[in-house]
């Protein structure tokens, strides 16, 4: 979308909801999200209430159509979300692209992304949030590549606090399985060490040459053998094996992550 005040382009999110309005806790996490300012996380500016095409819709959902107005009082509204623009897609298109073309990714982006992922979230443990969902498609790339993780499903933002400030305390499965914390996958409970352990899974998708992950009768099998240690330093390697511990004690935290990083960063320039 462009905006006629000042001509930049803007991203437009929609979102199809009950008409009596938004539940309590996305009216709380789209106010929290709006309110978030660091440069690694991607921008909402706002929302608005949009007129829905009905004729655009039957095409859509064909089947489903009548599902969704079954009567009046089941009638759905579209609300619109401005979101700040990126235009060199998703981390996981960059991968997808690197691998069709038999290309390594350097070390220097790889810690590059890393570090600004651990930055933005670092940010939002500061501030008692938990992300939940962090994922190849969830970390978006802008006109410099650098990252912006982004939100695919707002409602699962995650406020570690006491059980009636929590943007969603009946949290389960979240984001994809292969990359979720096994606290969540078990069902047991769980605190920011989950956005460590997603963090380290991603980023070891981001530097193996085959998909390092493998499900056997519902149990996850995580491979390194796929990691060129020639392009990649030993502790960028070690760093991630730390963070994607099983048992959440023994993972580092995001500062402690971010602390680590800076050392092997110096150490690679």
């Amino acid at each position: 979308m462009k905006s006629k005040l000042n001509n930049k382009i803007y991203a437009v999110q929609k979102m199809l909801v009950k008409r009596e309005g938004f539940p309590r806790s996305l009216i709380r996490a789209i106010t929290i999200m709006i309110e978030l300012n660091n440069e690694y996380i991607l921008k909402i500016y706002g929302y608005f209430q949009g007129n829905i095409n009905l004729e655009k819709l039957k095409i859509i959902f064909k089947d489903n159509f009548n599902d969704l107005y079954q009567n009046e009082s089941n009638e759905k509204i579209m609300y619109y979300f401005i979101l700040e623009f990126v235009p060199n897609g998703s981390l996981d298109n960059y991968l997808n692209k690197c691998r069709g073309l038999k290309v390594e990714i350097p070390q220097e982006f790889v810690i590059k992304i890393f570090k600004q992922l651990l930055i933005a979230i670092n940010y939002l443990h500061s501030r008692q949030l938990i992300h939940n969902d962090i994922k190849l498609d969830t970390i978006l790339l802008d006109e410099n590549n650098n990252a912006k993780i982004k939100f695919n499903d707002i409602s699962k933002l995650y406020r570690e606090s006491s059980e009636e400030n929590n943007l969603n305390s009946n949290l389960t499965l979240l984001g994809h399985r292969d990359i979720i914390a096994p606290e969540i996958l078990n069902g047991m409970n769980f605190d920011f060490k989950v956005d460590v352990f997603s963090l380290g899974l991603t980023m070891l998708c981001l530097i193996s040459k085959k998909y390092p992950i493998l499900f056997t009768n519902s149990k996850r099998k995580i491979i390194f053998e796929s990691i060129d240690e020639n392009i990649y330093n030993e502790n960028l390697i070690n760093l991630i094996k730390k963070m994607i511990k099983e048992n959440p004690m023994q993972r580092p935290n995001i500062g402690e992550a971010l602390e680590e990083l800076y050392k092997i960063e110096n150490v690679s320039v």
